[in-house]
């Protein structure tokens, strides 16, 4: 069976595993869950320097909490590859880290890189349309780390008249900042006191997993996507959202074999109610380019930039494979935390740890947790949050209540 086939069949798997929730939070928007729980909730626009219309979340505190005399410590969290700002608010209210991190005390504010589902908007650029649409969705982390973050960072500083703020990723929101950091080390230096990496993504790698079969078939999905003109990469819309929600009946068995051959072999770690939840909010698209960049990355052994000739029928050696490496040795300026999931086949500790080595004394936290790729948002144990991730915050941005 060819790789495409097998990811098809597999796509249909993973529907049937976690068609239908638990509960109704499945089927509700992001501020329907905020505001029910007790939270403020404000939506904000941001256009990058590159003409990208992004959408980000603010959480500012409780419905009914008095305006404080001074301006809250600032929160910015960023979600990971084909996902949206709806992760931080998918576990229990009482373990989600939005809403932990905002009954401590802080502003918290959540974004949404370009292409997903809220931030599939550009000044020049349809993003369905039949000429514009390869300009729009020719990006990777590199544009995100370049124009996203500093677009909502400038708007969030400037609103808040807080100076610096705290980053939180994870996956592909950690790669991002890893990426700002190495060429735009001054100005992340003046905008972030800290750094927290959920499963830190830069050089991958692992032998197993979704992004390993995807960098062993490269070619061949390189070159179906340019025959079909495929630029993006499962969008939530009336064709992909019935399909993973309603499509089939739920299999326990198949959603955990799913879970483990793709994205950790700990899936026991994880809460199955809260990740039919967080299923029905998924996915949230991106761009086919941001998916073969990892995978050029874990092709090459490198933390490489974007490599445009790497699918070369005519080429021969792997020379036109490589691009210029993202140089993490530059970020001595910014305290980074590494968490890390034991058995995450994304992010691994052996990557983790080339990782840390890489950046050196600005590492200030290393710690590894039970789980695999998304255990850092449904979790069922959220204690290396609740408490770590929280004390980290009260020593390098605390609030009022966060000390």
């Amino acid at each position: 069976m060819s790789f495409l086939k097998k990811m098809a069949v597999s796509a249909a798997l993973f529907a049937s595993a976690f068609a239908g929730t638990s509960d109704d939070d499945g089927h509700k928007t992001v501020q329907q869950i905020c505001v029910e729980n007790g939270f403020q909730f404000e939506t904000h626009t941001v256009t990058t320097e590159d003409g990208y219309i992004l959408t980000i979340f603010r959480i500012p505190g409780l419905i009914g909490e008095a305006a404080p005399a001074t301006p809250k410590p600032v929160v910015f969290m960023q979600h990971g590859l084909m996902d949206a700002a709806d992760a931080w608010v998918m576990n229990w209210p009482d373990v989600a880290p939005a809403f932990v991190t905002a009954r401590a005390g802080y502003d918290v504010w959540l974004g949404n890189t370009r292409g997903n589902t809220y931030s599939r908007a550009h000044v020049k650029y349809d993003p369905d349309g039949w000429i514009s649409r390869e300009k729009f969705w020719a990006y990777d982390f590199e544009q995100m780390g370049t124009y996203d973050i500093p677009a909502d960072l400038n708007y969030i500083t400037n609103l808040t008249k807080v100076p610096k703020v705290t980053y939180i990723g994870h996956s592909q929101g950690t790669t991002q900042m890893f990426y700002g950091l190495s060429e735009l080390q001054s100005y992340y230096a003046s905008k972030v006191n800290l750094f927290v990496a959920l499963g830190p993504v830069t050089k991958i790698t692992g032998d197993s997993g979704y992004m390993y079969e995807i960098a062993q078939n490269y070619d061949e999905i390189d070159d179906w996507a340019k025959m079909y003109n495929y630029y993006e990469v499962m969008p939530r819309n009336w064709r992909w959202a019935p399909f993973w929600r309603e499509y089939c009946t739920a299999f326990t068995a198949v959603c955990e074999a799913i879970e483990y051959e793709f994205i950790s072999h700990n899936p026991l770690a994880d809460d199955p109610d809260r990740f039919k939840v967080y299923i029905d909010h998924e996915p949230n698209g991106t761009s086919m380019q941001s998916v073969l960049m990892f995978a050029q990355n874990m092709g090459m052994n490198r933390f490489q930039k974007w490599c445009p000739y790497y699918n070369c029928p005519l080429c021969i050696g792997d020379a036109h494979r490589t691009s210029d490496l993202i140089p993490l040795q530059n970020d001595k300026n910014v305290p980074v935390a590494l968490i890390v999931a034991k058995d995450d086949t994304v992010a691994t500790p052996v990557d983790a740890q080339w990782t840390m080595s890489q950046i050196g004394a600005e590492v200030i936290h290393y710690q590894e947790i039970a789980g695999g790729h998304v255990t850092y948002i449904i979790g069922k144990d959220m204690s290396f949050f609740t408490k770590d991730v929280m004390g980290l915050l009260a020593q390098y941005n605390p609030s009022a209540t966060n000390h």
